[in-house]
């Protein structure tokens, strides 16, 4: 979250930064540095996520599932600042 102030001067530059979340589940992974990553409980696809991507976790809930720990949250990815034009 910015100010509307902050928010007005970052928009006047013409350089908007673009939060990317995603909502899902996670479990660990065998490999340091990286999570699993699933959209929903049923899926067998885990995704891999180098933690080095990971800005901010919000944890939702925790559960347990075929004796793993399963945590559903929201993952906020790290991205970068890009030209306004390039959003569109």
């Amino acid at each position: 979250m910015v100010t509307g102030t902050d928010f007005l001067d970052t928009f006047s530059k013409g350089s908007i930064r673009i939060d990317f979340v995603i909502k899902g589940l996670v479990k660990k992974s065998d490999e340091e540095g990286e999570l699993l990553f699933s959209r929903n409980a049923d899926s067998d696809n885990w995704a891999k996520i180098p933690t080095s991507v990971v800005k901010d976790v919000l944890v939702l809930n925790v559960f347990s599932k075929n004796n793993q720990t399963i945590v559903s949250v929201q993952l906020h990815l790290k991205v970068s600042s890009v030209p306004l034009e390039t959003v569109y």
